[in-house]
């Protein structure tokens, strides 16, 4: 990593080897070519990668340790944006989202949401006083979550039975092109 204010270089342990699986406990090495995504906590001190098989490694950058775990039966992560200091919303290329809560090692599933679209989600969007999470994806469509505490029930993630759930509105097509890169909420009425 680069320190710009030092105009230092330090070399941090590989995310790949000695990855303790969250579901076996084992030790494993994970193939470094199928990471595709990653995510830097607010913090700075943790980095999410995930992979090409749908596999999530959590890299503690302070203690040197690595915890990867997997839900199936989802696909391939797309991308990775940290809500705020505790969770974490894993895009998965066929439209399914899921929002990880990270307290302590053991990651909880807290929301499970499916596109609803045909598109790939792209990028999102929090308001952070009405609840609400707005999602982008590749065929130009909007799709808005509401992440309300009563909205769904935090379970374990080697347990998750958590039902998908679907956008309460998608706003299909909203300029008429592909690809929403990007969502801003308006701090304006």
């Amino acid at each position: 990593s680069l320190d710009i204010a030092q105009e230092t270089w330090t070399v941090l342990k590989k995310w790949s080897c000695k990855v303790t699986t969250f579901a076996t406990s084992e030790t494993i090495d994970v193939d470094p070519s199928l990471g595709a995504c990653m995510a830097i906590h607010p913090s700075y001190d943790k980095v999410v990668v995930g992979t090409a098989d749908g596999f999530l490694v959590a890299s503690d950058i302070s203690s040197n340790t690595n915890l990867g775990f997997n839900v199936t039966p989802h696909r391939p992560i797309q991308s990775l944006k940290w809500l705020n200091n505790e969770k974490l919303l894993v895009f998965y290329v066929r439209g399914t989202i899921i929002c990880y809560e990270f307290q302590g090692k053991l990651p909880k599933t807290v929301y499970l949401m499916k596109l609803s679209t045909t598109g790939i989600p792209l990028s999102c969007a929090y308001d952070c006083e009405r609840q609400d999470l707005y999602i982008g994806d590749s065929r130009g469509n909007i799709a808005c979550f509401c992440l309300q505490p009563s909205f769904s029930a935090p379970c374990l993630l080697s347990n998750s039975n958590l039902a998908e759930s679907d956008p309460s509105i998608v706003l299909f097509r909203v300029h008429a092109k592909g690809h929403v890169t990007d969502i801003t909420i308006s701090t304006t009425n």
